[in-house]
């Protein structure tokens, strides 16, 4: 065991060393875009980081004990334009905390235990957009210091303490408000004065999202001549007469997309009667949605007549979301199935429309643009200048110019041809056009009687190379392919067991056949 004094005099300067070096040195953030966005997530920080440049657009700091925003926080980064303070335990945010921010579109600040909000702690955001306060102890509107944000488009407040649904005067500052969240408050009443200012707004493109709020009465006529683009109810009453009354309280809106129901895995109402919607016929409504409150099938008929100009109802059950699922996974994989084997569907309806015609070429040539020299002047030169002659379908010679590749392909290469011949070498299996070209070739042999591949290796192929491509590999160890062998002997065989393999099949007059099998014991007795 070290003795006190020795361990005393190793740990002082250590920790002097540590107490020296600062918590940025470490260099916390993760940069997920050089100058521009910077993850600082669940690091343990409890201020910003002075290593981060102030380029900086986008900044995470979620799930960090900052605790207290102070003046002009964040005045370091003057281009920033997303800042995400979810979870940061923040209790008080001062005047000004977000001064100079004049580029910033979206503020996070989901889940903060928020005690104290100063009524300038807004100041200076003139372009803000989306404003998240989720779960930050709000238990009003009226005090929310957000009435000079007149570029704001969405408010989130769900998740709070409201409950009132006081819509406060300031709204009508706020010009493009498109989407207000009250999800999940306290809100059980809505009376004609909270939804005053809205009377006062032409709110076309506003939606309000109020399910989740235990809405036990909203005051008649108290929505009458307000125009809503949305307004969502889903979980807010506890029986069928509460729901039917407070749908009557909605007479006089005109709202172009309404939402009732309730959700799969929260159910309130257990026996839904179409009765409770009778106060729809008093809306003026565009598109209306139903979800999880049609259990019987009776309830679904002849429900809306009184909606008869409606653009469009839907019905969301248990049944429909079922049939629903089932139909995108079958759409699914018949677009997966086609779009995998587009090409031999081509390949069948061509074998189809030329299956009986005379071919234009003896053989389509399959091989890598990196083998061409070969192709040119070994393949091409002895079997179309020799004797007998065969003429091959080449793409740098017989592709149609304009045709897509993949089409030539086929049209030019497998639909006119009796014969393929495969040239495999390491660059053939390293292409992926090559093996594209080998498993259409499968699939016209297999479609096609008189179709016929031959293989021809052009160098010894790593065994581990050639099983990269496993049916290529189990072909050639099944099936006679020709070597190529760049030697007197071998050459001989090699064109004399091709041309054999090519005149299989191939139409001749009995002239010109005993012509060419003279021309042939010719060549080989000189040979």
């Amino acid at each position: 065991m070290m003795p006190p004094l020795r361990l005393a005099g190793t740990l002082i300067p250590a920790m002097a060393f540590l107490s020296c070096l600062k918590p940025e040195s470490w260099e916390p953030c993760v940069e997920v875009v050089p100058n521009i966005t910077y993850q600082c997530m669940e690091v343990n920080l409890y201020k910003i980081p002075d290593n981060i440049p102030s380029s900086t657009e986008n900044l995470d700091l979620s799930f960090n004990p900052l605790r207290y925003l102070g003046n002009r926080n964040f005045s370091k980064f003057p281009e920033l334009q997303v800042l995400d303070l979810s979870r940061c335990d923040i209790q008080a945010i001062e005047d000004d905390a977000y001064w100079g921010l004049n580029h910033l579109s979206t503020l996070i600040l989901t889940g903060n235990p928020i005690q104290h909000l100063g009524l300038g702690a807004f100041s200076g955001l003139s372009n803000l957009q989306k404003l998240v306060a989720v779960e930050t102890n709000l238990d009003s509107l009226e005090n929310f210091p957000i009435g000079h944000l007149k570029t704001l488009k969405e408010l989130n407040v769900a998740h709070n303490l409201i409950h009132s649904f006081k819509i406060p005067g300031y709204f009508s500052n706020l010009p493009n408000l498109e989407y207000l969240d009250l999800s999940n408050n306290k809100i059980r009443n809505i009376f004609h004065e909270d939804v005053q200012v809205l009377h006062q707004m032409p709110l076309l493109n506003l939606s309000l999202e109020i399910s989740l709020n235990p809405i036990d009465f909203i005051q008649p006529s108290a929505f009458n001549g307000i125009r809503l683009y949305g307004l969502t109810l889903r979980n807010n009453f506890n029986s069928t007469n509460i729901m039917k009354t407070c749908i009557q309280g909605l007479a006089g809106l005109e709202v172009h997309q309404l939402v009732l129901g309730e959700f799969r895995n929260e159910r309130n109402i257990e026996n839904f009667n179409k009765s409770s919607l009778e106060g729809l016929c008093n809306l003026t409504i565009g598109e209306f949605h139903l979800a999880f409150l049609d259990d019987s099938p009776d309830n679904t008929i002849d429900l809306f007549n009184c909606l008869a100009n409606v653009s469009a109802i839907s019905l969301v059950s248990k049944t429909t979301i079922s049939v629903s699922v089932l139909s995108v996974l079958v759409v699914s994989a018949v677009v997966v199935l086609v779009y995998k084997f587009y090409f031999h569907l081509m390949l069948l309806a061509g074998c189809k429309k030329y299956g009986r015609g005379e071919s234009t070429y003896d053989a389509f040539v399959i091989y890598s643009s990196q083998d061409e020299d070969w192709v040119r002047n070994e393949l091409v030169r002895n079997l179309e200048e020799g004797v007998p002659s065969f003429q091959l379908c080449l793409h740098y010679r017989d592709f149609i110019p304009g045709v897509a590749i993949a089409a030539n392909i086929i049209q030019e290469g497998f639909h006119k041809s009796r014969k393929v011949i495969v040239v495999v070498s390491q660059h053939f299996i390293q292409s992926r056009w090559c093996i594209f070209e080998y498993e259409i070739a499968q699939t016209w042999q297999f479609l096609s009687s008189r179709a016929g591949i031959i293989f021809i290796v052009l160098q010894k192929l790593e065994k581990s190379l050639l099983q990269q491509q496993v049916e290529l590999y189990r072909l050639l160890s099944r099936n006679t392919y020709l070597e190529w062998e760049d030697n007197a002997l071998g050459r001989h065989i090699f064109w004399r067991r091709l041309r054999k393999a090519l005149l299989d099949g191939k139409p001749w007059s009995p002239e010109a056949a005993a012509d060419a099998e003279n021309c042939q014991q010719e060549a080989t007795t000189a040979t």
